[in-house]
């Protein structure tokens, strides 16, 4: 690798072993680890902080430029991702992104630093993800854009990231219009952002996503996935959920698009599958995602 990669880490062992070996595989020139600190009120959270840490750093052995942060209060998800990537970007031109449930293929790392190249000059790119649930293999190219990011394992550049926005409490509604016409999905939408604001969800990614949303920012998302989440149960889930389940896989060459246009038929069948909101009756929808959601009970049970 030519390109710095983040690694953020906290609690998770045995998660981030495996996340690490394909860090470790990849050989970044420079190493950025952030750790949040333990939580006062979780017993010998301390102690389990440290044995990641150390892990992690007495693991490294190739020839790598070393930066840590490794915080003494625990600052929480939104705080201290968004603080790290300020970090990493005050450092680096671009770089690399994975979190310590994010299990990457090495095609991800080439993937990534070679998009990072190409859309280098193009600012309406902002955003380069690993993963995809969906899975299109007969998808032409090797990726299509969409308007709303995949944070599971991706890339940025620190200009595009230079335009984050923490502070989302006035946001403008409106942007949700540019996403979609469908009032189903603004509603959905609406909701997330006013959660947020009240700090009911602590997300940095979805600052990320109305950041971009604001300024009409791209994203790049792969018509095969390339990044795992093994997270499920782990520190900011605690349900069984599909997106666990994706397969991920090693690509060749990659074609480019030959046009920088927004899939929406990709886009609605995400948001469909994903966030499980469409033109569907509410009832309908819950009853479904019930089921949907024993079934996922089953291979979750199956798979540990």
């Amino acid at each position: 690798m030519e390109r710095a990669v983040l690694f953020i880490i906290f609690n998770r062992l045995d998660t981030t072993k495996k996340v690490f070996k394909q860090i470790k595989k990849a050989k970044p020139p420079r190493l950025y680890i952030v750790s949040d600190g333990a939580r006062a009120d979780v017993q010998n959270e301390e102690v389990i902080v440290k044995s990641v840490r150390d892990f992690v750093l007495n693991n490294i052995d190739w020839q790598c430029e070393i930066k840590t942060k490794f915080r003494d209060k625990n600052l929480g998800c939104a705080l201290n991702i968004s603080d790290a990537l300020n970090w990493f970007f005050d450092n680096e031109e671009n770089g690399v992104i994975l979190e310590d449930d994010c299990v990457a293929t090495q095609s991800f790392f080439k993937y990534c630093e070679e998009l990072l190249d190409y859309y280098k000059n193009n600012q309406d790119v902002w955003h380069i993800s690993g993963y995809n649930f969906l899975n299109l293999p007969n998808l032409k190219e090797s990726y299509y854009f969409s308007s709303v990011p995949h944070v599971w394992g991706w890339a940025t550049w620190a200009n595009r990231w230079k335009k984050f926005e923490y502070d989302i409490s006035n946001y403008n509604t409106e942007n949700f219009k540019r996403l979609t016409s469908n009032k189903v999905f603004q509603k959905y939408w609406c909701n997330i952002l006013e959660l947020t604001k009240e700090k009911k969800v602590d997300s940095w990614a979805y600052r990320w996503f109305f950041t971009m949303l604001k300024y009409g920012g791209i994203a790049i998302i792969p018509k095969l996935n390339m990044v795992q989440n093994i997270g499920n149960y782990g520190t900011h889930f605690s349900d069984v959920c599909p997106l666990f389940f994706t397969k991920a896989y090693e690509i060749d060459e990659i074609t480019h698009p030959k046009k920088i246009k927004i899939r929406k038929n990709i886009m609605n069948r995400m948001f469909r599958e994903w966030f499980f909101i469409d033109d569907r009756p509410v009832l309908l929808r819950k009853i479904q995602l019930f089921i949907k959601k024993q079934e996922w009970r089953k291979l979750w049970s199956i798979k540990k």
